[in-house]
Protein backbone atom coordinates (compact mmCIF):
# COMPACT_ATOMS: atom_id res chain seq x y z
CA UNK A 1 0.00 0.00 0.00
CA UNK A 2 1.75 3.35 -1.04
CA UNK A 3 1.26 6.46 1.12
CA UNK A 4 2.08 10.07 -0.16
CA UNK A 5 3.86 10.70 -3.19
CA UNK A 6 4.10 7.06 -4.00
CA UNK A 7 5.83 5.79 -1.10
CA UNK A 8 5.26 2.92 1.09
CA UNK A 9 4.04 4.12 4.13
CA UNK A 10 6.62 2.24 6.01
CA UNK A 11 9.15 4.04 4.64
CA UNK A 12 7.47 7.30 5.93
CA UNK A 13 7.19 5.97 9.37
CA UNK A 14 10.67 5.24 9.29
CA UNK A 15 11.91 8.43 8.20
CA UNK A 16 9.75 10.09 11.18
CA UNK A 17 11.28 7.65 13.92
CA UNK A 18 14.64 7.76 12.56
CA UNK A 19 14.35 12.18 12.69
CA UNK A 20 12.93 11.77 16.12
CA UNK A 21 16.33 10.00 17.23
CA UNK A 22 18.17 12.61 15.50
CA UNK A 23 16.79 15.23 16.56
CA UNK A 24 17.35 14.33 20.15
CA UNK A 25 20.79 13.53 19.47
CA UNK A 26 21.46 16.56 17.94
CA UNK A 27 20.34 18.28 20.98
CA UNK A 28 21.59 15.94 23.50
CA UNK A 29 24.95 16.75 21.78
CA UNK A 30 24.38 20.61 22.49
CA UNK A 31 23.57 20.37 25.68
CA UNK A 32 26.70 17.85 26.09
CA UNK A 33 28.89 21.26 24.23
CA UNK A 34 27.33 23.84 26.31
CA UNK A 35 28.25 21.98 29.52
CA UNK A 36 31.63 20.85 28.68
CA UNK A 37 33.21 23.31 26.05
CA UNK A 38 34.56 26.51 25.72
CA UNK A 39 32.51 29.27 24.80
CA UNK A 40 33.22 31.44 21.70
CA UNK A 41 32.61 28.51 19.09
CA UNK A 42 29.83 26.60 18.46
CA UNK A 43 30.73 23.47 19.45
CA UNK A 44 27.74 21.78 19.60
CA UNK A 45 26.67 22.35 15.80
CA UNK A 46 30.35 21.80 14.67
CA UNK A 47 30.63 18.31 16.41
CA UNK A 48 26.99 17.47 14.89
CA UNK A 49 27.91 18.64 11.56
CA UNK A 50 31.55 16.65 12.12
CA UNK A 51 29.92 13.06 13.59
CA UNK A 52 26.78 13.20 11.01
CA UNK A 53 29.72 13.51 8.26
CA UNK A 54 31.59 10.66 9.49
CA UNK A 55 28.68 8.44 10.19
CA UNK A 56 27.09 9.26 6.26
CA UNK A 57 30.09 8.09 4.89
CA UNK A 58 30.22 5.09 6.81
CA UNK A 59 26.87 4.37 5.86
CA UNK A 60 27.37 5.10 2.36
CA UNK A 61 31.02 2.92 2.65
CA UNK A 62 29.08 -0.24 4.05
CA UNK A 63 26.17 -0.06 1.77
CA UNK A 64 28.14 0.30 -1.60
CA UNK A 65 28.23 -2.01 -3.82
CA UNK A 66 25.59 -4.00 -1.34
CA UNK A 67 22.85 -2.11 -2.67
CA UNK A 68 20.47 0.16 -0.20
CA UNK A 69 17.60 -1.36 1.04
CA UNK A 70 15.06 0.73 1.42
CA UNK A 71 13.76 0.71 4.70
CA UNK A 72 17.33 1.01 6.51
CA UNK A 73 18.41 3.78 4.48
CA UNK A 74 14.98 5.84 5.20
CA UNK A 75 15.73 5.09 8.99
CA UNK A 76 19.10 5.94 9.04
CA UNK A 77 20.50 7.87 6.67
CA UNK A 78 17.27 9.74 5.63
CA UNK A 79 15.69 10.18 9.29
CA UNK A 80 18.63 9.80 11.89
CA UNK A 81 21.34 11.72 9.72
CA UNK A 82 18.70 14.30 8.27
CA UNK A 83 17.21 15.02 12.16
CA UNK A 84 20.57 14.78 13.44
CA UNK A 85 22.74 17.19 10.70
CA UNK A 86 21.54 17.86 7.45
CA UNK A 87 25.17 19.08 6.83
CA UNK A 88 26.37 14.90 6.39
CA UNK A 89 24.11 14.93 3.26
CA UNK A 90 25.91 18.12 1.95
CA UNK A 91 29.68 16.52 2.33
CA UNK A 92 28.70 13.49 0.85
CA UNK A 93 27.03 15.00 -2.12
CA UNK A 94 30.07 16.96 -2.70
CA UNK A 95 32.54 13.72 -2.27
CA UNK A 96 30.11 12.37 -4.67
CA UNK A 97 31.17 15.13 -7.01
CA UNK A 98 34.79 15.16 -6.83
CA UNK A 99 35.16 11.41 -6.98
CA UNK A 100 33.11 11.11 -10.09
CA UNK A 101 35.71 13.54 -11.78
CA UNK A 102 33.79 17.10 -10.89
CA UNK A 103 35.98 18.90 -8.63
CA UNK A 104 35.43 22.26 -10.28
CA UNK A 105 31.45 21.44 -9.15
CA UNK A 106 32.06 20.00 -6.18
CA UNK A 107 34.33 23.32 -4.95
CA UNK A 108 31.27 25.60 -6.50
CA UNK A 109 28.82 23.24 -4.74
CA UNK A 110 30.53 23.92 -1.43
CA UNK A 111 30.91 27.73 -2.20
CA UNK A 112 27.37 28.21 -3.09
CA UNK A 113 25.95 26.49 -0.36
CA UNK A 114 28.10 27.84 2.65
CA UNK A 115 27.21 31.68 1.25
CA UNK A 116 23.95 31.31 0.41
CA UNK A 117 23.08 29.44 3.80
CA UNK A 118 24.99 31.52 5.96
CA UNK A 119 23.31 34.97 3.61
CA UNK A 120 19.81 32.84 4.34
CA UNK A 121 20.39 32.43 8.19
CA UNK A 122 21.09 36.59 8.07
CA UNK A 123 18.55 36.84 6.23
CA UNK A 124 16.02 35.02 8.67
CA UNK A 125 17.27 36.49 11.67
CA UNK A 126 16.69 40.56 9.70
CA UNK A 127 13.31 39.00 8.75
CA UNK A 128 12.05 38.33 12.39
CA UNK A 129 13.97 41.49 13.72
CA UNK A 130 11.51 43.52 11.29
CA UNK A 131 8.67 41.70 12.17
CA UNK A 132 9.01 41.24 15.35
CA UNK A 133 9.41 45.31 15.67
CA UNK A 134 6.33 45.71 13.32
CA UNK A 135 4.56 43.98 15.96
CA UNK A 136 6.19 46.04 19.08
CA UNK A 137 5.09 48.95 17.48
CA UNK A 138 1.50 47.78 17.63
Amino acid sequence: MSGMLGAPWMLWLAVAMGSAVGGMARFAVGLLATRHAATGWPWGTFSVNLLGSLAIGLLAGWWAGRGQPPLPRALLMVGVMGGFTTYSSFALETVHLWNAGAAARALAYVLATTLTCVLAAAAGLWLWQQINSIGAAR
